[in-house]
């Protein structure tokens, strides 16, 4: 039986996929397009239930209609969806940016929430997630965010704050005393997390059930 993390996991996975197909760079946000694109996207199939499915697709399309009267949905995205892979001193950044806003001279990079409890904003400052941002944006726009904001599906919560050169500095020393840890362990334990669904190592680990 599917666990309920599981069916959160393609539930989320289904939206962000939706909102890249229906916010590609140059358009603004149409809730017609995002319901076609949310059927397209669905993960139905990982569902053992098809109420269930039903309800959750029902429940995604609500969220984020509620979240389009939002003006970060009225606005035109400079990039939806995009990789990047940036070496930082010995460690190899690696990841996706959900979006990035240019608003006047402001560049914001935007990560969607789905399954995330809301934060505060003190928090988030002191996760490195914003970090990975911040080199990824230069590394695919040429330019440094001045400004990082997750949205959060599940509450509607929308929560900014500016990036200052100081701030990346402190991080990269952060960054590296947790690469230099990181290889002086002889030995990397599992630990089980809802990444875990789509390894391509689950045989191979001890976690693997």
């Amino acid at each position: 039986m599917k666990s309920m993390s599981e069916n959160h996991y393609y539930f989320g996975l289904s939206i962000h996929q939706a909102l890249s197909r229906c916010l590609s760079p140059g358009t603004i946000f149409n809730i017609k397009k995002f319901k076609e694109c949310l059927k397209e996207t669905w993960q139905d199939g990982k569902y053992e239930d098809r109420r269930v499915s039903k309800e959750d697709f029902s429940t995604a399309f609500k969220m984020i209609k509620s979240l389009s009267e939002n003006e970060y949905f009225r606005r035109v995205p400079k990039i939806v969806e995009s990789r990047f892979r940036v070496p930082i001193n010995g460690a190899v950044l690696t990841g996706s940016i959900d979006r990035v806003d240019l608003s006047g001279n402001t560049l914001e990079v935007i990560d969607y929430k789905s399954g995330d409890k809301h934060k505060p904003r003190e928090d988030l400052k002191e996760n490195f997630q914003w970090y990975f941002y911040y080199y990824g944006c230069k590394k695919i726009l040429g330019r440094y965010p001045s400004k990082m904001t997750f949205i959060y599906f599940d509450t509607g919560r929308i929560v900014s704050f500016p990036i200052k050169k100081t701030d990346a500095e402190k991080a990269t020393e952060r960054f590296e005393r947790a690469i230099r840890a990181l290889l002086s362990e002889k030995e990397f334990k599992p630990k089980e997390n809802i990444w875990c669904i789509n390894c391509r190592f689950d045989r191979e680990c001890g976690n693997f059930k």
